[in-house]
């Protein structure tokens, strides 16, 4: 969203820089007056420095989106390793329940023959 947001907000700034820049052409040629083309140069120069903050802001964001990515392949890559080991785990312990159970089986048959004797 952000990075739409930012892209639209620079579009929009690259737009108003070359109307204005249209403008500057346009009054250049129709002899506009002294005050008026300080005027456009003016706003033409703060749009600039405002385009090179947006510019910073979109490289700013983009690197830490790459960051937050990097730590979620991590995090991604982290929890298949504890599904997989619990899986194991899962396993084994029906392998165990499973051998007590025979165990068990095994002592009460035995407990059977030595006390029904």
């Amino acid at each position: 969203r952000g990075d739409r947001w930012e892209e639209k907000e620079m579009t929009r700034y690259r737009k108003r820089l070359s109307d204005i820049q249209t403008d500057i052409s346009e009054m250049q040629r129709s002899a506009p007056s002294r005050q008026k083309l300080e005027e456009l140069t003016t706003r033409l120069k703060t749009l600039q420095t405002q385009s090179g903050y947006n510019e910073g802001d979109v490289r700013a964001n983009q690197d830490r989106l790459k960051q937050y990515r990097q730590q979620l392949d991590l995090r991604n890559k982290r929890l298949s390793t504890l599904n997989k080991d619990l899986s194991n785990l899962t396993a084994q312990e029906t392998s165990l329940s499973s051998s007590l159970s025979t165990v068990q089986h095994t002592i009460s048959n035995i407990e059977n023959q030595i006390f029904s004797s």
